[in-house]
């Protein structure tokens, strides 16, 4: 093979279908300087019998064995790839072949380019978007905890920052280990959002039927449960006081990821238990999540975030109460925002 550009990685787990046709969805593209890497994690299905039946060099199946759990198969099938550029896949999305030449060329024009995301499904909007090295790339595109389909990183940048020894452990990532390696990326080079409409999520209904293998939600430990959220918020307010940012940027990152783990930990949650196909993908009773419980979820999470990351801040905790007030004020902002719009329409709809 010539030398690869672009490698795309995909760990699985007993999804033989929807892994066997995102495989052949990304070969049908006729570059040959790309590959797919898949990591099989222990399937007791035919998964690896149906990826070794596709006959193409571009493809590359491994296997760990047995089940070592989700984490490690997405930090390991990162550093399987070859390719100058790694983009992270699910076993379950979807891909346009027809785009994937575009992507990897866009790619590789951009010579100070270490990471960024591409935009999924609807959201893509076509447009593209280049963010400078340090607080600009690392606020545009790190500590997000997207869906991680289409996240992508220069090979070199994960090599330079020991990947693997830095984010396997799930007490400090959880499931979100790139979110954390495109802070570290954004430092060392430029970032991006791609928003061409190249990869496609898979849709409630079909997760309604593919039960998920890594996350119980009846579990406290499930990603999307405030108890996560706010430990995620937490680890990557630590993370993000490593950076090196200035107090100015420390003090606005830290306010954003603060806004923005506790709008996940209240609105998110209650949209995830409201929503039928994601509670029966995650095995677990639909319900509604009152505004009561919504404050008090709110309440705590303020509370021991605040508690956990005093000790992160300057002697007397100066920055911390300028970034606590700048958090809180926004926070208002934002709802302040929000209902006027939502009064805006009300009043629009009635004149109609």
């Amino acid at each position: 093979m010539p030398n690869i550009n672009l490698s795309f990685c995909i760990p699985t787990y007993n999804r033989s279908g929807s892994v066997a046709r995102l495989v052949s969805d990304i070969l049908k593209c006729q570059d040959e300087d790309i590959e797919v890497v898949v990591l099989d994690n222990g399937s007791t299905d035919n998964t690896l019998e149906v990826l070794r039946a596709i006959a193409d060099p571009r493809l590359t199946v491994q296997c760990n064995g047995d089940n070592k759990g989700m984490l490690h198969n997405m930090v390991n099938v990162m550093v399987c790839g070859k390719g100058t550029f790694l983009v992270f896949c699910t076993d379950k999305d979807y891909v346009d072949a027809d785009r994937i030449t575009f992507f990897k060329n866009f790619l590789l024009q951009q010579p100070e380019l270490n990471c960024g995301f591409c935009r999924l499904g609807a959201e893509a909007n076509g447009g593209i978007s280049v963010f400078r090295v340090g607080y600009a790339a690392v606020r545009a595109v790190a500590f997000k905890s997207r869906h991680p389909t289409g996240l992508f990183f220069r090979a070199s940048a994960l090599k330079s920052m020991n990947f693997l020894e830095l984010f396997s452990n799930y007490e400090y990532v959880d499931l979100f280990p790139l979110d954390f390696a495109l802070a570290d990326a954004s430092i060392l080079g430029h970032s991006a959002i791609f928003g061409e409409p190249l990869f496609s999520p898979e849709v409630a209904i079909q997760a309604a039927v593919h039960k998920s293998w890594t996350t119980s939600g009846n579990a406290r430990s499930a990603f999307f449960s405030p108890e996560s959220r706010l430990k995620l918020t937490i680890n990557y307010s630590i993370h993000a006081c490593k950076l090196g940012l200035s107090k100015k940027q420390l003090k606005s990152l830290l306010s954003s990821l603060f806004i923005q783990g506790l709008n996940q930990s209240t609105r998110g949650y209650r949209s995830v238990m409201g929503n039928e196909a994601l509670c029966n993908h995650y095995g677990m009773d639909r319900r509604v999540v009152s505004g009561v419980e919504m404050l008090q979820i709110a309440w705590r999470f303020y509370r021991r975030w605040k508690d956990s990351t005093r000790s992160l801040w300057m002697p007397g905790g100066y920055l911390f109460g300028q970034m606590e007030f700048h958090a809180l004020a926004q926070f208002f902002r934002t709802l302040w925002s929000r209902a006027r719009v939502a009064r805006v329409g009300a009043s629009s709809a009635v004149s109609v």
